[in-house]
């Protein structure tokens, strides 16, 4: 009787480890920048402090304001004539994915036109990406460093 309840209880113990899952952490945004930095090299961060609000910032690069989105992480590669183009925000609480997910294509729609036109150099697809609360817009002029960006973003 002993050695069937030691024996039940071992099954128990190997079972329930099995079972165990490790639950996978979403990585913050310093984390997720690390990652992203080595394809940005050729593009410039959007400084939010030279515009006179955060609001301001906002709507004069995606056309849409706070009321949307709570942080926002802009890298462009048109000051150096490339498409090279990396944005990470947050949602606001209450914001409107399809609203911002319309924005955002029109932008990405804008931004291979002005390629088109000779104003900027590379490749011209993009990918919008929504994880969560987080939603990114991303488009490299190197193909290959486009599909190893959105490869690790859809992982998230």
């Amino acid at each position: 009787m002993k050695k069937m309840i030691a024996l039940l209880l071992s099954f128990t113990f190997i079972f329930a480890g099995c079972s165990t899952t490790e639950e996978k952490t979403f990585p913050t945004d310093e984390e997720i920048l690390e990652k992203m930095t080595p394809y940005l090299t050729n593009a410039q961060e959007q400084d939010p402090a030279l515009y006179p609000s955060y609001d301001d910032f906002l709507k004069a690069n995606l056309g849409f304001g706070e009321d949307q989105v709570s942080d926002a992480v802009l890298y462009m590669g048109a000051p150096n004539q490339n498409t090279t183009f990396f944005l990470m925000l947050t949602m606001a609480e209450g914001a409107d994915l399809d609203f911002i997910t319309e924005k955002l294509e029109a932008k990405a729609v804008s931004m291979v036109e002005t390629a088109s036109m000779g104003y900027a150099q590379g490749c011209t697809d993009y990918k919008i990406i929504q994880k969560g609360e987080k939603i990114f817009l991303v488009m490299h002029e190197d193909q290959s460093s486009l599909e190893e960006m959105v490869q690790w973003l859809e992982s998230l």
